[in-house]
């Protein structure tokens, strides 16, 4: 498991401040109309990335930092990302806690990734090999990368190499995994017109669940898509379809199978409310 603060403070050191346009942050924009169930499985399918046949969550409370933002823009999105976790049942860390969530804005993200595979890799020890390649060999203007321990149904971690398990079943396996921190690195050229609120959400979307932006651009409206589509055409803040998704993660028992846990995401996303003004 990486540690967060630590890897905060080196990073502190490495992003340069940016700018980015604020907006208020009151609001969830929910979509058009509430997609179909053939929509909504395809759309979970489509951006829930699998951990050892599981959906990984946050166990511990969230503790948003952003890092290489203007001041007052960084507490800005750092307040959003809270107001989004919040309305999703998640747990939410003090203003004091430790950082578990970073948002970071540097120059080149790519460059940053080499640096840390070159001169830092102990900030990348909580990810395998492959996961390090697809890391370094990401193109997009933005790049995650999370550590996820596994965990008993109750929650608790190995103690002296040993995790105790007390029952299980295909549907709610003995076991969980537990996202422990996640890291969401943005080229600043790629924010150029997209607002704090925009960027808040889609970093909230992409740090509390282990997602992707859909195959297809345009099919569901997601956050998701901010980066895969025109600035006019992508959503100023995170759709009801979006919202739907987190808190059907979060809701239950984390032991689901990631087959059950999609479906009972899948029947809350086609229950999404309709668009209000």
């Amino acid at each position: 498991m990486i540690s967060m603060l630590g890897f905060a403070l080196f990073l502190m050191g490495q992003a340069s401040p940016a700018s980015a346009e604020s907006a208020p942050a009151d609001i969830i924009v929910t979509a058009a109309k509430p997609p179909t169930p053939k929509e909504a499985r395809h759309f979970v399918r489509s951006i829930s990335i699998e951990s050892d046949g599981q959906l990984a969550r946050f166990g511990d409370p969230v503790c948003p930092r952003v890092l290489g933002l203007e001041e007052s823009a960084a507490r800005v999105m750092e307040g959003r990302f809270r107001m989004v976790a919040q309305e999703a049942g998640i747990l939410v860390g003090s203003a004091n806690c430790r950082p578990n969530a970073l948002m970071v804005f540097v120059e080149d993200g790519h460059a940053l990734i080499e640096e840390l595979y070159h001169k830092q890799p102990g900030w990348l020890g909580g990810l395998t090999s492959y996961e390090i390649a697809r890391l370094r060999e990401a193109s997009g203007p933005v790049r995650i990368w999370r550590s996820i321990s596994l965990q008993n149904e109750d929650g608790q971690t190995q103690h002296g190499g040993i995790l105790r398990v007390l029952s299980g079943s295909v549907i709610n396996p003995q076991t969980q995994q537990a996202i422990d921190g996640a890291v969401l690195v943005f080229d600043n050229s790629a924010t150029l017109g997209k607002t704090v609120r925009q960027l808040a959400d889609y970093a909230a979307l992409r740090l509390l669940a282990k997602t992707r932006p859909p195959a297809a651009a345009g099919e569901t409206a997601t956050i998701l898509s901010l980066f895969d589509q025109a600035d006019s055409a992508a959503p100023i803040m995170m759709t009801s379809i979006d919202q739907q998704y987190l808190r059907a993660l979060y809701k239950g028992p984390g032991n689901r199978s990631a087959g059950v846990k999609k479906n009972d995401i899948a029947r809350n996303v086609a229950r999404a409310p309709r668009q209000s003004p």
